[in-house]
């Protein structure tokens, strides 16, 4: 199985969580891919993305930022915004994966959970 396939394969995060998978190699991100645009030659062209493998972009698991699935909705919130990223895996002690929490998913449920204390 390949990195890129071990990301796809994580549930969504309305999905309940089945941790099953090991997350041994890395993530590929956002800002993974546009690392690209740094081989850009002065006349604004690409060439050799056909050769380019994922470990070369990605971000290797000793540096992935993870949450472990009894964190705070307030921790991953803050997490998010201090480290600048866009989502968060979600994983065991046993290095499982269980999800992705992104920012619209803690933005959803921040809003959900105001809506409800207004509404009482």
């Amino acid at each position: 199985m390949t990195p890129l396939r071990r990301a796809v394969d994580l549930p969504s995060p309305s999905a309940p969580p089945q941790c099953h998978k090991p997350f041994t190699v890395g993530v590929l991100s956002n800002r993974d891919f546009r690392r690209i645009l740094e081989w850009t030659r002065p006349d604004g062209t690409l060439t050799g993305l056909r050769d380019v493998v994922v470990a070369r972009i990605m971000t290797p698991v000793d540096r992935v930022v993870t949450v472990p699935p009894e964190a705070s909705l307030l921790d991953v919130a803050r997490l998010i915004i201090r480290r600048k990223i866009g989502c968060v895996p979600v994983v065991t002690d046993a290095a499982r994966p269980c999800g992705i929490l992104g920012q619209k998913d803690v933005m959803r449920a921040l809003i959900t959970l105001a809506m409800g204390a207004d509404a009482r």
